[in-house]
């Protein structure tokens, strides 16, 4: 999970963790996926057992992502991954991680800003 929280240096990366039984990550999933998706890179992580794996890809398809290219939690004792992502996260979804180049990430709880997400964006692209 480490490599995540780390941008290719010419796109910054967004990364989600997000939950089929959390609404505030459905309002989420639908506003990126409601963007152009060129100006960073949209990594989804759903916190959802393993087992809801194919619940999960199909929301993901309702919401115009490939579920191939995003994860999911496959292991019990979430805890600990959530502690190898960051220790200071206690679990809130959505949880969000604004990667930039040389930076270091911006972990957001709950809904996203979009103003501030576009302010960083901006910042972080030239944009």
């Amino acid at each position: 999970m480490g490599q995540l929280l780390t941008a290719e240096p010419d796109r910054a990366r967004v990364i989600v963790f997000w939950s089929l039984e959390c609404s505030y990550c459905q309002e989420e999933l639908q506003w990126l996926a409601g963007r152009d998706g060129s100006e960073a890179e949209v990594v989804l992580v759903a916190t959802d057992p393993v087992t809801s794996a194919e619940a999960v890809s199909t929301r993901l398809r309702k919401y115009g992502f490939e579920p191939a290219r995003h994860w999911i939690f496959a292991e019990a004792f979430v805890e600990r991954l959530r502690y190898d992502v960051d220790p200071g996260w206690g679990g809130e979804l959505p949880r969000t991680y604004l990667v930039a180049a040389g930076e270091e990430p911006i972990g957001v709880s709950g809904r996203l800003d979009r103003e501030r997400f576009d302010a960083w964006l901006q910042s972080v692209t030239g944009d």
